[in-house]
């Protein structure tokens, strides 16, 4: 099963209430929320209605908030590209 990953990119704000009520059944809240949703005609059409205001991508498992969090973060640490004095 596939989903749509679905980013805010574009606030609502100033727009029809009619779609900030499609942003907000897409469980869009502020910007940069993420939301996923199952890819069925009827979520493709409330896409559709703001396309200009998200980012989609499709994906085949929903990732948590912490997973999404853990594989955004850098390594721990450090690393050593050029010594500009080597050691002896």
């Amino acid at each position: 099963m596939s989903f749509f990953r679905i980013k805010l990119e574009r606030s609502p704000i100033g727009l029809s209430k009619q779609i900030r009520t499609v942003v907000e059944s897409l469980g869009l809240g502020k910007r940069h929320s993420v939301a996923y949703c199952e890819a069925n005609p009827i979520s493709a059409g409330k896409i559709f209605r703001i396309k200009e205001l998200v980012s989609v991508s499709e994906v085949e498992k929903v990732i948590s908030r912490e997973e999404e969090r853990k594989a955004r973060s850098p390594p721990s640490g450090f690393t050593v590209l050029h010594r500009r004095y080597p050691t002896a």
